[in-house]
């Protein structure tokens, strides 16, 4: 994940200390000055060179949101900053807003777009990668892990603890016992959609029982359609 290091003057604009710096790019919020360090910025990261299908971003990416996406992802309250450290780009070419996703040592696995075009048979969000096998916790605080179903979800219940995007609804448990075993968290939390309950409570069960506690939160509503505050009393964790 992208890191916040310093802010410093812009050389594009001269502004004093709009320019941000992070550990992988640096962008001015005034001048909208964007340079990606090491890489193309079409490419963003390095790619994984393993036996697997190797992922790839879209040709034509750019770091800009257009109007149409931006007034989408207003809905959700994204903060500037942190469209930038998630590397969320535009394919003009696909009408899609990409989110690219990392694994702990910064190598590509995937990406899903959200498709904004005007052809109504074109499936909402698309993905390409190992999303089965691979998996990246978000958040600076890993004390506890919150499991959801969609990278917006992800990204809102982050600020305040770690969070494990699963990009559908299906829980592995393998997967948990890895990362349990690696972070050693107080509890993991599964915040699914409300009409993935029963299996939720199924998932609990079996991990609860494999020794590694955890809890089912349920709401009418996903985790991105609430608000920072609302996500902090839901959880109820300190």
């Amino acid at each position: 994940m992208s890191t916040y290091v310093e802010h410093k003057p812009c050389p594009s604009c001269g502004s004093r200390d709009n320019l941000a710096v992070y550990t992988d790019h640096e962008y001015c919020f005034g001048c909208g000055h964007i340079i990606f360090y090491g890489y193309h910025p079409r490419r963003i990261l390095e790619v994984k060179q393993t036996e697997e299908k190797i992922v790839s971003l879209p040709e034509d990416i750019q770091p800009y949101i257009p109007a149409i996406a931006d007034a989408w992802l207003k809905q959700y309250e994204l903060t500037q900053n942190e469209l930038l450290v998630n590397r969320v780009v535009w394919s003009e070419d696909r009408n899609l807003l990409v989110f690219p996703y990392f694994d702990d040592k910064n190598y590509l696995y995937g990406w899903q777009g959200r498709y904004f075009g005007t052809n109504p048979k074109h499936p909402k969000w698309i993905g390409h990668g190992n999303f089965k096998k691979t998996a990246a916790i978000y958040g600076k605080s890993k004390e506890h892990i919150v499991v959801v179903e969609d990278i917006i979800s992800c990204i809102k219940v982050s600020r305040i603890t770690g969070c494990l995007p699963l990009f559908g609804s299906f829980i592995d448990l393998n997967k948990i016992c890895k990362i349990n075993s690696q972070w050693k968290p107080n509890k993991f939390f599964l915040w699914l959609d409300k009409d993935k309950m029963k299996e939720s409570y199924l998932y609990s069960n079996s991990l609860n029982k494999l020794g590694i506690p955890s809890e089912v939160i349920t709401t009418h509503e996903d985790p991105k359609k609430h608000s920072t505050k609302q996500i902090q009393e839901i959880l109820n964790i300190t």
